[in-house]
């Protein structure tokens, strides 16, 4: 019975582990998609600002 226990208990920190591993790396994902969206926004901005000057 406690072999189960602790095979269970593993189990469960292996599977959270991924998971936390995994929403980090989605994280950093959308971090960058949302970073580069943003510059390229900027950027387009300040063309046309300098356009206007």
């Amino acid at each position: 019975m406690p072999e189960v226990e602790l095979f269970s208990d593993l189990a469960s920190k292996l599977f959270y582990n991924i998971l936390k591993i995994s929403s980090i790396k989605f994280n950093h994902r959308l971090q960058n998609i949302s970073e580069a969206t943003f510059t390229a926004s900027r950027q387009a901005k300040g063309s046309g600002n300098e356009r206007v000057n």
